[in-house]
């Protein structure tokens, strides 16, 4: 059986390398997962961290310091968190994001933390092609609870997920 999982970051860059402030996954069968990660080492670019500062709800989008996880230990319980659902094997997850954004700079908060990459190569999907794929990207709004929280994010973009893939023949959106 094939997961769904949808992956979604708040970072203090948008460059492969960025920070990694924030960490939300969601997966099909209704499994979450999010950390507050303290990624002093990685990339940081003053007009990411303003566009931050100017969103609904910042403290919101960056997390809470206080309960930020240092980016080894994050990234290890994220891992361990994958490989229950057997992503280092063909065929069991799809791993959702914004493929330019979300899947690298994920792979290199791994790489910072001196951690394997817990995914199959094959598993990174683009959400960007599904929406051209199945038609255009789903009118979900209404199911936005906090914009520019990974979390949040995340659900969302399973949603949409969903509601594509019930558009392409011969995919399952379950």
């Amino acid at each position: 059986m094939r997961t769904e999982l949808s992956l979604d970051l708040e970072t203090g860059a948008s460059v492969p390398g960025a920070a990694i402030l924030t960490v939300g996954i969601a997966a099909s069968d209704g499994g979450t997962f999010y950390r507050v990660v303290d990624d002093p080492h990685g990339i940081w670019e003053p007009r990411t961290i303003r566009w931050h500062t100017q969103q609904t709800h910042p403290a919101l989008n960056v997390g809470d310091v206080s309960e930020a996880f240092p980016l080894h230990e994050a990234m290890t319980q994220l891992g361990q968190w994958l490989m229950g659902y057997g992503a280092d094997k063909e065929g069991r997850i799809r791993l959702w994001g914004h493929g330019a954004f979300d899947v690298p700079i994920l792979a290199a908060g791994f790489y910072r933390a001196g951690l394997p990459v817990p995914w199959h190569y094959r598993a990174p999907r683009d959400l960007r092609t599904l929406y051209d794929l199945a038609g255009g990207r789903p009118d979900l709004k209404h199911l936005v609870t906090v914009e520019h929280h990974a979390l949040s994010d995340a659900l969302y973009q399973l949603e949409e997920v969903r509601a594509c893939l019930a558009r392409i023949p011969g995919e399952d959106p379950s």
